[in-house]
């Protein structure tokens, strides 16, 4: 029995560089690689992180954004539903005086065509009159 089966019995083995080691030599290099592929794994997903905390952030400000948009925008809605109430109240008056108007109009039609008629009265007997004194 060689003095490495009697070691690999007990699990103590050998590197490359002579030195004693508790893990086999492949199982150690693949200990290291994973060790290595580890860190990068952790460098991606701390940048992952980064990244989405960066859109999270981007995200916000744009729902932000958003949101002081719709409210403006209703603002802007509510403004303009009061100028189209303000402007039918107003266009309602208007009609309204209009009505007025018209029946005043025909008020003072009538008042001067009754005038006129007194007025030809008045005329024609100031005109027989004027003949019968004659």
């Amino acid at each position: 029995m060689s003095a490495n089966s009697v070691l690999d019995r007990v699990g103590l083995f050998f590197d490359e560089n002579h030195t004693l080691r508790v893990l086999e030599p492949e199982l150690n290099s693949a200990t290291g690689e994973l060790t290595v592929q580890c860190a990068q794994f952790i460098d991606y997903s701390s940048n992952f992180q980064d990244i989405v905390e960066d859109f999270v952030q981007v995200v916000d400000k744009l729902a932000n954004e958003v949101e002081a948009q719709k409210i403006r925008a209703l603002g802007t809605r509510n403004q303009l539903k009061s100028v189209a109430k303000e402007r039918e109240n107003e266009r309602q008056q208007l009609q309204g005086l209009v009505v007025e108007k018209r029946l005043e109009l025909e008020r003072l039609r009538t008042q001067f065509a009754s005038i006129q008629r007194l007025e030809n009265e008045q005329a024609d007997l100031i005109e027989n009159l004027n003949s019968r004194k004659n």
